[in-house]
């Protein structure tokens, strides 16, 4: 499993980028086999009316050729990060192509 993490604006680049690798470790490690790349982008704008906005996009690749897209907004970047993980985590979970077992029925893949 190939990690790609991007970082746009965010305060502290070697930390955010070491987060979010070791939070993908986490949720993906399971299912490491069958995946190909995952592809996350973390960004901290600058502030709007007053209000900061963060951003978490995370897309991963399937070795079968499907994918898995999760995407997050919040005020703070560490929340973002962790609404998306948390997304994910449910996502790849219920995902049959990734031979999960737990998976809702009648849910679709």
């Amino acid at each position: 499993m190939e990690i790609d993490i991007r970082c746009q604006q965010a305060t502290d680049r070697k930390d955010t980028v070491e987060m979010v690798e070791t939070r993908l470790q986490r949720v993906l490690g399971r299912f490491n086999d069958r995946i190909r790349r995952v592809m996350a982008t973390v960004s901290e704008e600058a502030q709007r009316h007053g209000r900061p906005r963060a951003y978490c996009a995370i897309d991963v690749q399937l070795n079968d050729g499907g994918s898995v897209q999760v995407r997050k907004a919040d005020t703070r970047l560490i929340p973002a990060v962790s609404q998306a993980m948390n997304r994910l985590g449910r996502v790849v979970s219920d995902d049959r192509r990734l031979g999960a077992r737990g998976f809702r029925a009648g849910a679709e893949g």
